[in-house]
Formats: C-alpha cells, sequence, structure tokens
C-alpha cells in the first residue's frame, strides 16, 4: 500500500472518529438508549455507585429558580417550627423567585431535624406557605446548641437510602416507621463507615449522621470520582443511581437547571447509600448495569396503578406503584409549564425501588 493511501486511508478514519463524537447538544449518540422522550447515558462508575445520565428537553422556560438550600444560604427563605412534626411554614422573601423545594429534603434546627414530605414550588412573595413533614430525629424537642428552636438553618442534606426516600412521603401518618429507617440507615453506616452515634450531639439525627466525619470522608470517596460525570452538558435532565449493580432510584426534572442545581445533593445521598449498602464479592467488583437495564427497569416502574392525594386544595402526590419500585410527584398549577407538559405540570418525577 502506498504512503497516499495510508494517508487517505487514516483521515477518512480520524473523519469518521470527528463525526461521531461531535453530536449536537440535544441529540441521541449511538451508543445511547431511548426511554421515550428521553436518553439514558452511561454508566459513570466507582466502586459499588454508577451514574447514567438522563438527558432531553427543558420544559421549563423562562422562571427562575432556587433550591430550598439556596434559599436558606442566600437568607431569602425563612422555614418556621410550628411545635407540629407533620407540617412546617415557609416565607419566600423574594419578590421574583420561585423556591424549589423537594422531597427528602432535610431541614436542620428547630426542636427536631425534619425531612419535607413532598415536592413543593413556593412562589414568589409567600407567606406562611404550609409543607409537610416528618421527624427524622427522636427525642429532642428544644434547642440545640446555638441553633434557633424557632426556625431551621440550612437544609444541605437528602435522605439517604431507599427506604426512607419512599416513607417520607408515602408512609403519611406512619412516624414510627421513618425513625426505624433512620436507625437502619444509621446501624448500616455504623458496621460499613465506622460511625459511632454516641458521639453526636444527638444520637438519633439523621442530619448529624450525614455530617459525622466517617461518613463523611467515606462518601467524598464516591463524589470526588464521580461529581464530574455530568461534564457541563446543557440537556442533562435527571439521574439513574446503581447500587451493587442493581437500579436503587431515579429522577426526572422538567428543569436542566434544576437538575444540575439539585446533582450535588442527589450524588451525595445516593454515595452514602452505597457506603451503607456495600456487599463484600469474592473478587472485590461489581459488575455495574448497562442503560438498557436502566430502560427496562424505568419501563417496569412506569406500569404501577396511579393513585393521587390531595396535598392542599391546589396540589395533589401522584404514587405509582409495582411490586418493584416507587414513582411519585407532585402536580399542581403552581408553575405554569410550556404547552406540552401542562397536562400533568409536574416539576420532578422520582423513581424509588423497593
Amino acid at each position: 500500500m502506498s504512503k497516499g493511501s495510508v494517508w487517505l486511508i487514516s483521515s477518512a478514519v480520524l473523519a469518521l472518529a470527528l463525526l461521531v463524537v461531535q453530536v449536537p447538544m440535544g441529540m441521541v449518540a449511538a451508543e445511547d438508549v431511548r426511554f421515550g422522550e428521553y436518553a439514558i447515558t452511561g454508566p459513570h462508575t466507582h466502586d459499588n455507585l454508577s451514574v447514567f445520565l438522563i438527558c432531553g428537553k427543558n420544559k421549563v422556560e423562562g422562571k427562575e429558580f432556587l433550591t430550598l438550600e439556596e434559599a436558606l444560604d442566600k437568607k431569602v427563605a425563612m422555614v418556621h417550627e410550628t411545635e407540629d412534626v407533620e407540617e412546617l411554614l415557609i416565607d419566600n422573601y423574594d419578590p421574583k423567585i420561585y423556591i424549589y423545594i423537594q422531597q427528602g429534603d432535610i431541614v436542620k434546627g428547630g426542636k427536631q431535624d425534619r425531612v419535607l414530605s413532598f415536592d413543593v414550588v413556593v412562589p414568589p412573595k409567600a407567606k406562611k406557605f404550609r409543607i409537610k413533614s416528618f421527624c427524622v430525629e427522636q427525642g429532642r424537642w428544644n434547642r440545640r446548641g446555638a441553633e434557633s428552636s424557632a426556625y431551621f438553618s440550612m437544609s444541605g442534606k437528602q435522605v439517604a437510602g431507599k427506604k426512607l426516600k419512599a416513607m417520607s412521603n408515602v408512609a403519611v401518618g406512619r412516624q414510627a416507621q421513618v425513625w426505624d429507617n433512620v436507625k437502619e440507615v444509621q446501624a448500616k453506616l455504623a458496621s460499613k463507615a465506622e460511625l459511632d452515634v454516641s458521639r453526636l450531639g444527638s444520637q438519633s439525627s439523621l442530619q448529624l449522621t450525614l455530617e459525622a466525619g466517617t461518613v463523611d470522608k467515606a462518601a467524598k470517596a464516591y463524589t470526588k470520582a464521580l461529581s464530574g460525570a455530568p461534564g457541563g452538558k446543557k440537556d442533562v435532565v435527571g439521574f439513574a443511581f446503581v447500587i451493587n449493580g442493581k437500579v436503587s432510584s431515579a429522577n426526572v426534572y422538567a428543569s436542566n437547571v434544576l437538575s444540575e442545581k439539585l446533582w450535588s445533593k442527589l450524588l451525595e445521598a445516593s454515595a452514602v447509600e452505597a457506603v451503607a449498602e456495600k456487599e463484600k464479592e469474592k473478587d472485590g467488583t461489581f459488575q455495574p448495569a448497562a442503560a438498557k437495564d436502566v430502560k427496562t427497569w424505568l419501563e417496569n416502574a412506569e406500569k404501577g396503578a396511579r393513585t393521587a392525594t390531595a396535598v392542599n386544595a391546589k396540589l395533589k402526590v401522584v404514587k405509582q406503584e409495582t411490586d418493584a419500585a416507587y414513582i411519585l410527584q407532585t402536580e399542581g398549577p403552581a408553575v405554569d409549564l410550556d404547552a406540552e407538559a401542562a397536562e400533568n405540570r409536574s416539576i420532578h418525577r422520582s423513581y424509588i425501588s423497593k
């Protein structure tokens, strides 16, 4: 073969490689798997945790959101203690920006740390907006250290573990089960991350458990390795998390901005779950799932019967349930989505394995 022929073949191969790599944003690459209107890509794996990106269209244009964590940090929101373990009140002081609260967000402080039960969008200038909650701390009913007992100072953590993710929403009126699941997570972390709850300021607090040095260190090994998975892509609207080779949870948003904002918190919660649930394999490795496996799991979850429960006069929680998974989403007119998404008006769809 002549040098000229080799050069032509090499150039052709390079050109083909560039065409494969340079897929326009929003398009589906050859290795991607379709799930309805979405594309599933991945995995990105560290140890027993794999992350898949869910890519699709942004359905919320022209709306500005703050997460609850951001709103509390910027002091444009306040979450008030009501002395009712199943309900809190929030003020949104900003005249233009919506505050997005995600089911599973933990608020720290008050008379007991709480987990917020439903997805809620708090409109601008809202006062004493009611939000449902459960305690993720048992026994304390007074001020802790320098914290205020009248309000909650921060919301930097999400509940960890699929039981707690589901229980904080679907177990209305079952506070004791939430406490039992907190104890279960703590027991697993005591074994896997050498957690000593007796050293916590409140031994029953899930928040303080997640802040504990040994737990934080173990989780950071995962978050450091996986934090770059989205790669700056602007069409990422959700994530699926696989632990020990099995899908544990997935989150799909109507807004790619919210997906980006919540990525770190979701990853950290799944990292803690991966630490707690780590199983020993004979060769020390885990076989990660493929995108097609995630697609199959999501499709099977979609087969669940649909039931709805009213949160208030305007919002309802819709649950689908199969033998293997829950799907949870809050529906209502709190946010005006575009015409394509106006039918269900849902900003977040949560898939949780049983």
